[in-house]
C-alpha cells in the first residue's frame, strides 16, 4: 500500500525516495539524518519490512524481496533505493548463418534452440559499503555483469556468439555516491548498503547443416546464464 509517514533515513536514501520534497542531491547530504514525510510503497513480507522507492515500484517481485530477505542480517527493516534492468532478451528458436569450417560451404545454417529453466535467480550480495553513526563514505566504483555460454564440448566461436546474441549481454550499475550514517541517539547503529544481481538460467541446442554440402554439424548442447537486474538495497541495523 502507498503511505506517507515520518521515518528516519540515511541522506543517499532520502534523496532518492523524497523526490519533489527535497530536489537536490546536495541538500540532502548536507544533513546525514533527515526524518521527512516522503510518499512509499511499504510492504510485510514473511515479517520482513520493506519500504520501496518510487524509482524500484514495479520493478521487483515478492519473490526477489524474500530472497533479499534472506540475504540480510539481523531483522532490520530493508530500503529498496533502486533496480536496474537488463534489455529483454529473445530465447525463441532461431537460425543463425555463421562463416562454415568446410571450403566447400559457403555457410552454415544453424538452428538453435533456447529453453528458460530459472528465472529471476539471485546471486550473492555484493556489499557497497557500511556506514555507522555521524559517518560519511563516498563510493564511485562500478558493478557488472555478463552473459556466459557453456558446453560439454568446445563449439565453434561463432556459434557461441550466435547464442550469446539472443540473450541480454551484460548489465551494469555505476555508483558515484555519498553515504551517510544515522545520526548519535537515533536508535540506529549503522546503514549497509548492498546490491544484489539476480539473473535468468537455461540450456540450449544447437543443429547444423552446411551450404552447399548439406553435411550436418553438431548436435551440440549446453547452457546458458544472462544478467536480469541488479537491485540497491540498504538494511537498517539497530
Amino acid at each position: 500500500m502507498d503511505i506517507r509517514k515520518k521515518f528516519l533515513i540515511p541522506a543517499v536514501v532520502a534523496s532518492m525516495l523524497v523526490g519533489g520534497a527535497f530536489s537536490s542531491v546536495a541538500m540532502a547530504q548536507q544533513n546525514p539524518d533527515l526524518t521527512v514525510s516522503i510518499s512509499k510503497t511499504e510492504k510485510v513480507i514473511d515479517g520482513q519490512s520493506f519500504l520501496i522507492s518510487p524509482e524500484a515500484v514495479g520493478k521487483i517481485t515478492d519473490e526477489e524481496l524474500k530472497a533479499i530477505s534472506k540475504q540480510a542480517s539481523g531483522s532490520g527493516d530493508i530500503i529498496i533505493s533502486n533496480v536496474t534492468e537488463s534489455t529483454t532478451s529473445n530465447v525463441s528458436s532461431q537460425q543463425n548463418v555463421i562463416t562454415p569450417n568446410a571450403w566447400y560451404d559457403l555457410y552454415i545454417i544453424w538452428d538453435i534452440s533456447k529453453q528458460v529453466t530459472q528465472r529471476d535467480t539471485p546471486l550473492a550480495a555484493q556489499q557497497i559499503t557500511s556506514v555507522g553513526q555521524s559517518q560519511e563514505r563516498t563510493i564511485n566504483t562500478t558493478f557488472k555483469l555478463s552473459a556466459n555460454v557453456s558446453a560439454s564440448v568446445t563449439v565453434p566461436a561463432s556459434l557461441k556468439t550466435s547464442i550469446e546474441a539472443g540473450l541480454a549481454s551484460e548489465i551494469s550499475q555505476s555508483i558515484s555516491t555519498k553515504y551517510s550514517g544515522p545520526k548519535v541517539g537515533s536508535g540506529i547503529s549503522s546503514y549497509v548498503f548492498w546490491i544484489t544481481p539476480f539473473v535468468n538460467r537455461g540450456t540450449w541446442n544447437a543443429t547444423g547443416k552446411g551450404n552447399l554440402s548439406g553435411d550436418p554439424h553438431g548436435p551440440y548442447s549446453g547452457s546458458w546464464q544472462e544478467p536480469n537486474k541488479f537491485v540497491e538495497w540498504t538494511q537498517v541495523i539497530r
